[in-house]
């Protein structure tokens, strides 16, 4: 099978669930990693929430296996930044209490935003048909 079919599920349903979901960290923070990458036009750059129009090719949206330590190092950064954003995002809704003249304004915080972002190398990505 040359589909990743474990990645393919977890993409999916965690797609299908809402959560902000990507398949390997984005080039920039690659490159932000390790910037001898900027020159490579082999590293994808899979766009969040959106899957690979065809999970077959893997070369189209795995890094290189010679990438390794730094894509799992980007993986790392790009999370804890959308976490970081995450955490930082606030809502200002205005709630009607009683009639429409008593207004007050609540912030809510949000927490707990969990992206997920799924680190695969191109293990038998020479094997692609």
């Amino acid at each position: 099978m040359t589909e990743n079919a474990h990645v393919r599920m977890a993409f999916e349903n965690l797609n299908n669930l809402g959560v902000w979901v990507r398949i390997n960290p984005g080039r920039q923070t690659a490159v932000g990693v390790d910037p001898r990458l900027a020159s490579r036009t082999d590293l994808p750059d899979n766009p969040p929430n959106t899957a690979p129009a065809d999970w077959t090719a893997r070369a189209a949206y795995t890094y290189p296996d010679n990438t390794e330590g730094t894509y799992w190092a980007a993986a790392i950064y790009e999370m804890a930044d959308r976490a970081r954003a995450s955490a930082l995002l606030t809502v200002n809704p205005t709630i009607t209490v009683g009639s429409a003249s008593t207004t007050r304004t609540v912030t809510v915080t949000q927490k707990g935003f969990e992206p997920a972002l799924l680190s695969v190398n191109s293990s038998h990505r020479g094997h692609d048909s």
